[in-house]
């Protein structure tokens, strides 16, 4: 996918949190609790995942964005995704990751906590919109366990990605509980 702007990228994560906030909204307590047939991850544990995943996002992107404010490097809005990037989540796309053990999920956490958690990083980073605009986010990187070094248009972009990756799951999870929402 091509970004032109950084509104682009924006409006692509905003339309992603949305279907995913819609799905989750609309699901009982047994779904959300309900194990794939896998055995992996219920619901309730990838919403809490994607909740802590979707913190460190948007703090690595508040440091990237202040190390290039600092130095002055300024952007007219233009989105920098870097072709490596795109490459490695094109691949990425259908193949089964291993989450670090720094964002598996606990399972204390409850998804009316996630939901609220996602709601307050999704309010930081929408607060970091015109810093997005005007620092040149691209210049600096930091490392993805599975992408490496990566700038903060790259992991804006991820994490709709990410997002996406997740509620695709999150319906498998259901088809294999044998449940409709």
């Amino acid at each position: 996918m091509k970004f032109e702007t950084i509104d682009d990228i924006y409006t692509m994560n905003d339309g992603i949190r949305a279907r995913f906030m819609s799905f989750v909204s609309e699901l009982s307590d047994d779904k959300v609790k309900g194990v794939s047939a896998e055995g992996e991850w219920s619901i309730e544990q990838l919403v809490e995942h994607v909740s802590m995943v979707d913190e460190g996002m948007v703090r690595i992107c508040s440091k990237l964005l202040s190390k290039a404010a600092a130095e002055g490097l300024m952007s007219n809005g233009e989105a920098r995704v870097s072709q490596e990037f795109l490459e490695k989540s094109g691949a990425a796309a259908t193949t089964k990751l291993k989450a670090p053990e720094f964002v598996v999920p606990s399972g204390d956490q409850s998804l009316a906590e996630s939901i609220e958690r996602l709601n307050e990083n999704n309010s930081r980073l929408q607060e970091m919109r015109e810093t997005f605009k005007t620092v040149d986010g691209s210049k600096h990187t930091f490392p993805h366990p599975y992408f490496g070094d990566i700038n903060a248009h790259d992991w804006l972009v991820l994490r709709g990605g990410h997002e996406m990756r997740h509620l695709r799951q999150m319906g498998a999870i259901l088809e294999s509980i044998g449940t409709a929402r």
